[in-house]
Order: structure tokens, then sequence, then C-alpha cells
């Protein structure tokens, strides 16, 4: 069974949202997205964000943030507030420097700063998680 998701940005009260099809889960996509975040800062995405045109086609997960690569994207910012069928999303806001993690399942929220340590904070938050759902 699949795990939905989606991932993207924020930035100026605008957001850029793809979906994800697969392993949306904190430790398939989230630990993606964490990694990616402390390759790419934010002022590199914030040059390139404004650039990107949405051209209505819905595409899988096949690399992570293609429409980086591609400037075009789908508008999939409506699925984040599907709680039956989006149950992770993760955004990064480049505003606020923060990566946000959302679980609905576990009705959990995790806010992350993004810089350079990204990927290990964001792994010592699931880790805690994790050890709280076993306590």
């Amino acid at each position: 069974m699949s795990t939905r998701g989606a991932y993207g940005f924020r930035m100026g009260g605008k957001q850029w949202i793809a979906y994800n099809h697969w392993d949306s889960y904190y430790s398939g996509l989230g630990q993606d997205v964490a990694n990616w975040a402390t390759k790419h800062s934010p002022e590199e995405v914030a040059r390139v964000l404004p650039l990107i045109e949405f051209d209505g086609i819905k595409r899988k997960k096949d690399i992570l943030f293609p429409f980086i690569v591609t400037k075009k994207m789908s508008d999939d910012s409506s699925f984040i507030d599907d709680t039956l069928f989006c149950e992770y999303y993760y955004i990064l806001d480049i505003d606020q420097r923060k990566m946000f993690a959302v679980s609905r399942g576990l009705k959990r929220e995790l806010d992350i700063a993004w810089g350079d340590n990204t990927a290990e904070d964001f792994k010592a938050a699931y880790q805690a998680i994790k050890e709280q759902d076993i306590a």
C-alpha cells in the first residue's frame, strides 16, 4: 500500500507543493527532504522558485525536487489539505528558514531549522518520536 504525501516550499506567502505517491513517512520522504535541505540553502532555492511554472501535469516522485531542475511542476498545494489521503507532508519555508514535517496519522508536527544540520536534527526528532511511541 502506498503512503501518500507532499513536499515543497513556502516563500512570500506562496506555496510550491508536489504530490508524492510512495514512502512519504518520516524515515522515507521526510529524511530525503531533510537531506536535500542540508545540501541546498534557502537563498539558493529562493533564486529558482520565482522561475517555476505550473504545468498541470501530475507526477509521481522520480527524483527529489525535479521541478528545481525542470522549472515546471504541477500545482498540488490543495493536496496537503486532504486529511484522508495526505498522510505526511514536508514544507521547506524559505522566509522562516525552517522545515515543517506533519504526520496526520501520528498527529505530530516537527519544526526543524533549515541549515547545515537539518538532516541530523530531523533524524534526532524522528528518533525521539519513535521512542515516545514505544514507551
